[in-house]
């Protein structure tokens, strides 16, 4: 009921505004509408406008984003009653584009809350599959959630996969491969990405999935394979790794942050 009123209400601000059509229950948008009169009109109801994997906004537009940030510095500036979440999968990123700390960005010194999602420890990981299997009335053995546990170390979004499959097979080994297999499709759109960039990005992946995780070892691994690369070159592609999520540095090591994507790469020798 309360939604129901909210989109009325929103649908009669939106009303006002040139280039919005209304038609029962859809909204349309004229090429040439102004999104910050769509943004004065929202004010009057009070959103919040989450945006998801905002870190590819960075390749809209003729200016690398500005221009998508320059409209929410403005909303930030004057609309009180507008509120915006970005959320994404490369923290790093997603720092860089918004750029809340960098002079030049439109939205540099502005307030922000910045929430962590980190994978949970171990403790809090079995915590949840316990929960989980007890809600659905599951009988379950300890050994299953320590096993899980083990393999998936911490990730929120395998371990719900996880206790999803194992809901509803009661097997455990059929539960994980189908948390496996579920990577390897994530894993496939993701790698074809990395790929645009540069096919060095996931030679550098397969040597550290494979425990060639010192500096001299990856860059054996991805001279051999690719020729030679200079260092600066090298270290700007673990960086940027590092940025998007895919790996971390530890002392003087590297490791993949998913243990579920590890094992997903170490399958693909023969396609790398």
């Amino acid at each position: 009921m309360i939604r129901s009123k909210l989109k009325k209400k929103i649908f009669e601000v939106l009303k006002r505004v040139r280039g919005v059509t209304i038609a029962g229950v859809s909204l349309t948008f004229d090429d040439k509408v102004s999104l910050s009169e769509v943004l004065n009109a929202l004010n009057d109801v009070g959103v919040v406008i989450a945006f998801d994997e905002a870190q590819y906004f960075r390749y809209y537009g003729s200016r690398g984003g500005k221009d998508f940030l320059a409209m929410v510095s403005y909303a930030y500036d004057n609309l009180e009653n507008v509120r915006f979440i970005f959320s994404g999968s490369e923290v790093g990123l997603l720092r860089d584009f918004l750029g809340i700390v960098d002079y030049d960005s439109p939205l540099y010194g502005r307030i922000y809350e910045e929430i962590m999602i980190e994978p949970f420890t171990r403790e809090l990981s079995k915590n949840f599959l316990r929960r989980g299997f007890e809600e659905f009335g599951i009988d379950f053995e300890e050994e299953v959630i320590e096993k899980a546990v083990e393999l998936l170390n911490g990730i929120p979004g395998w371990l719900v996969e996880f206790g999803y499959n194992y809901v509803e097979t009661r097997d455990f080994n059929r539960a994980m491969e189908n948390v496996v297999v579920k990577a390897e499709r994530f894993l496939e759109g993701e790698l074809r990405e990395l790929s645009k960039r540069s096919r060095r990005y996931i030679l550098i992946l397969k040597a550290i999935a494979m425990g060639l995780n010192r500096w001299e070892l990856v860059k054996g691994y991805v001279e051999s394979r690719s020729g030679k690369i200079p260092n600066t070159r090298l270290a700007n592609l673990l960086r940027n790794l590092e940025k998007m999520g895919w790996i971390r540095k530890t002392m003087k090591e590297y490791r993949v942050v998913d243990p579920v994507i590890v094992r997903v790469l170490k399958n693909l020798s023969k396609t790398i």
